[in-house]
């Protein structure tokens, strides 16, 4: 799994329920 930067996981939270950005960064 690669880890994506906060900025890609910040873009990405405004896409998807912060749920699933926890999930896929292992939290």
């Amino acid at each position: 799994m690669s880890y994506k930067s906060d900025i890609e996981i910040a873009r990405e939270a405004k896409k998807k329920p912060i749920q699933e950005i926890g999930a896929k960064i292992g939290i």
